[in-house]
């Protein structure tokens, strides 16, 4: 990512989402105001037991840990981009394949879908299956949440679901994936009616964390609650990827107001 701007997403974080001043933000991790104007300029690190503070402090979503972990830590941490389609070990995929709750696998930051578990399938998520190897390019889930009409019908929730796509890869994808993918994926983004109102209004932080998607079962018309869970690095030959898993919500659970 670039320095500016993950930089500036920081700043615009602390600004518009926490309300805080450097001063005041400072010593919430042991420094003065002015070391955090040094840190939004570029010109001073941190310790990781600083860089601790500054994540708890500001509730700084998981989104951004990693590029700023590379920013502020000096390369400790490197978020990876990989390259699409790549190889799933053939005992992984049936570990998905035997998983009772829908399981979609990304390749990060860039949203490129790798995989789809059967249950995935039986919801009906086949918009959102991978490109077969070969393919001129890979299937990616943002622009299929845009622009597949199936979008619309199996996700109820969807203006909230594709804005929130938007926003992650507004604040993530675009400064880390692959910058020949990124402007192949912006270009054809733009072209959607609701791209730029998506991208010019951020999403709060009670808006990020809700993690609930509605779906409309295609066979059934039945309206099923998901909460997704997003695990990076979970398995050892998963690092430059992401599961999303749906764990399946029930009335007694009381987590999406209809």
């Amino acid at each position: 990512m670039a320095d500016k701007a993950l930089r500036g997403r920081f700043k615009h974080w602390r600004q518009n989402v926490m309300g805080v001043s450097r001063n005041a933000y400072g010593p919430l991790i042991g420094h003065s105001g002015a070391h955090i104007q040094n840190l939004e300029y570029g010109t001073r690190k941190l310790t990781p037991e600083a860089f601790v503070k500054m994540i708890q402090a500001g509730d700084i979503p998981n989104y951004l840990h990693e590029p700023l972990a590379e920013l502020y830590l000096g390369g400790i941490v490197k978020a990876g981009s990989g390259k699409w389609p790549g190889e799933i070990p053939p005992r992984f995929r049936r570990h998905l394949d035997r998983h009772p709750d829908p399981i979609i696998l990304l390749k990060a930051p860039e949203q490129e879908l790798l995989y789809l578990n059967p249950a995935a399938y039986e919801i009906g998520l086949g918009f959102l299956a991978p490109a077969p190897p070969g393919a001129d390019e890979p299937t990616n889930m943002m622009l299929a949440t845009l622009f597949d009409p199936e979008a619309r019908k199996i996700w109820v929730n969807w203006e909230e679901l594709a804005h929130k796509m938007v926003f992650m890869w507004k604040w993530r994808a675009q400064d880390i994936g692959d910058p020949a993918r990124i402007a192949r994926v912006v270009e054809q983004a733009e072209k959607h009616p609701d791209w730029r109102r998506f991208y010019d209004n951020d999403l709060d932080l009670a808006q990020v964390a809700r993690n609930v998607s509605l779906l409309r079962h295609p066979a059934t018309g039945e309206i099923m609650q998901f909460e997704t869970v997003v695990s990076k690095g979970f398995y050892p030959y998963l690092d430059e990827g992401e599961i999303v898993v749906m764990n399946p919500v029930f009335p007694e659970d009381d987590v999406y107001e209809l």
